[in-house]
C-alpha cells in the first residue's frame, strides 16, 4: 500500500480552504478587536465518504492507519481541472522562493494558460495561483501563488496542473469509529478531518 488516496474510493464531499495564521484580540474595555498575523498559510480539508463496501472500508481503514500520521496524498478532487488552457510539458526554472515559481515548457503565447484560483502541484505539495497567468513566446510564465513555497524546487522539477494532490494528515482530533461489521455490506459514511503535513 502506497500513501496515494485510492481512485476508486470516490469523496461524497470535498472541501480544501487555506488558512491564515492569524489570532483575534478582542479588548475587554471598549469592544475593539485586532489581528495579529504570524505568517504563513495551510491546507485543511474535510472529506466525506459515502456507503463504502466493506473492502472499501478495510482500504480506507489501512491507508490511515498506515499513513495517517506521516501524510497521505490527497486530491481536491472538484477542482481536479484547472480553468486555464494549460499545455506543453511545464517544468520549473531558476532559483524560487516564497510565493512566485517561474516555470518554462509551457504552451507559448497563450493568454491565461492558468487562471487564478488554478490549482499546480510542485513535488508533493500544491499551490493555488492568485492571478492569471501567460505564457510567453519561449513557453515561460510566471506563477503568483499560496501559499508560500514548502520547499526550494530542483530546476526542471515537473509542474502538474491536472488532478493535483497535496500531502495531509489525519487531523489528530478525528475519529474514525469502529470497523465495519461482518453482517454489513455497506459502512453509512465516514467524515474525516486533514490538515497540510509541514515539516
Amino acid at each position: 500500500m502506497n500513501n496515494i488516496w485510492p481512485a476508486d474510493i470516490p469523496f461524497k464531499q470535498c472541501d480544501f480552504e487555506l488558512e491564515r495564521s492569524i489570532k483575534s484580540f478582542d479588548s475587554v474595555f471598549n469592544s475593539s478587536s485586532q489581528q495579529a498575523s504570524y505568517g504563513g498559510e495551510f491546507w485543511q480539508a474535510s472529506i466525506s465518504l459515502a456507503n463504502l463496501t466493506r473492502a472499501q472500508a478495510g482500504r480506507v481503514m489501512g491507508l490511515i492507519a498506515e499513513y495517517g500520521r506521516t501524510g497521505i496524498m490527497l486530491p481536491d478532487a472538484p477542482h481536479a481541472e484547472p480553468v486555464g488552457v494549460t499545455g506543453g510539458e511545464p517544468k520549473v526554472t531558476g532559483t524560487n522562493q516564497g510565493y512566485q515559481l517561474t516555470i518554462n515548457g509551457c504552451t507559448p503565447d497563450v493568454p491565461r494558460w492558468l487562471q487564478a484560483g488554478d490549482l499546480i502541484q510542485v513535488n508533493e505539495f500544491f499551490y493555488m495561483l492568485t492571478a492569471d497567468a501567460d505564457s510567453d513566446s519561449s513557453g515561460a510564465a510566471t506563477l503568483a501563488i499560496i501559499p508560500a513555497l514548502r520547499t526550494v524546487p530542483t530546476p526542471g522539477t515537473p509542474i502538474i496542473t491536472q488532478g493535483c494532490a497535496c500531502l495531509m494528515r489525519v487531523d489528530p482530533k478525528t475519529t474514525l469509529g469502529r470497523r465495519i461489521s461482518a453482517r454489513k455490506r455497506y459502512l453509512a459514511d465516514l467524515d474525516l478531518d486533514f490538515v497540510e503535513a509541514i515539516g
